[in-house]
């Protein structure tokens, strides 16, 4: 298989009953899912929207962002991914640049943002296309809408040294991350995956779009409720960049720190002890095990323990 397409309408398919996404206390099925993306086929039909026609979707991490987006491919369309922190002049120039005319928005106030010729579909309240059942004959046809050489995404750049420029992904370069990352890292199905970094981002999408394919499930959180959503959730899989992770050190280091002397000298000591056992000095194993004992568990459950 070659194209986004023929792995996610697959997998929608064969995990039909499995829980694909959650946000607060809503959950998705891949069932739901697919009923949710054959609504926004219909509704791009509708405005008019033809195979190789561009969609914008500027908006930020939500569930319905991965239903248009779905929806998009799935009408053999391209998605114009982009964030709604982004200046005017910007998004106005990847707009027609792409040529985009039909809009998925994420929230009123970019809605009020674009001028009248674009068509917008909202995702931020009920104007979003109600889902549609689907039969398994639709999903095939979503599989086989494009080919490997078409293109799926145009991805713009920052724009920091001149205007944004368009990356073009065509479906077989995604679809190839989606086949060799799963085994890589051993993900199957029912595996949870939170997401916190921006699904317009690449790096984001495509382990999103992995864990979708392997029956995954994911959990849609927030830098508020992140350290909240993995305690309660247990996610096997995080997707991050440093700065988060620096977020998490810091919290673990300063907790560490108000406990008072005692307990930062013992965790320095634990810490330089496990170091050194990893490097294979075995002098340094009572010292790691004093760090299993008193710290290191409490450190794995604040991020879910698996």
């Amino acid at each position: 298989m070659e194209t986004i397409n023929q792995y996610i309408f697959g997998s929608l398919e064969k995990h039909a009953d499995l829980c694909m996404q959650i946000l607060k206390d809503r959950s998705w099925t891949y069932r739901e899912v697919a009923a949710a993306v054959n609504g926004v086929v219909h509704e791009l039909q509708e405005r008019g929207v033809a195979p190789g026609d561009r969609v914008a979707i500027i908006a930020e991490n939500s569930p319905w962002w991965l239903h248009a987006y779905l929806g998009i491919l799935a009408a053999g369309a391209v998605a114009v991914p982009r964030g709604e922190d982004i200046p005017d002049a910007e998004l106005f120039y990847i707009l027609e640049h792409s040529g985009c005319r039909v809009v998925f928005s994420g929230s009123k106030r970019t809605t009020e943002r674009l001028p009248a010729r674009f068509t917008t579909i909202p995702i931020h309240d009920d104007g979003f296309p109600d889902p549609v059942e689907i039969e398994d004959y639709t999903l095939s046809t979503f599989a086989e809408s494009v080919q490997p050489h078409d293109l799926a995404v145009i991805l713009y750049t920052s724009g920091t040294t001149g205007q944004p420029k368009g990356v073009m992904l065509e479906h077989r370069n995604i679809a190839h991350q989606i086949r060799v990352a799963p085994p890589i890292v051993n993900m199957g199905p029912n595996d949870v995956w939170v997401s916190i970094l921006p699904s317009w981002h690449t790096f984001e999408l495509t382990v999103e779009l992995c864990s979708f394919v392997s029956g995954g499930t994911t959990v849609y959180s927030s830098k508020r409720t992140l350290k909240e959503d993995l305690r309660k959730h247990r996610p096997h899989f995080f997707a991050s960049v440093p700065r988060i992770w620096e977020t998490i050190y810091a919290g673990a280091r300063n907790a560490i720190r108000d406990k008072g002397l005692v307990a930062r000298s013992l965790f320095g000591a634990a810490f330089w002890g496990t170091c050194q056992w990893k490097r294979g000095n075995p002098l340094g194993w009572p010292l790691h095990l004093l760090g299993e004992k008193v710290f290191y568990a409490k450190l794995r459950a604040a991020t879910g323990g698996r």
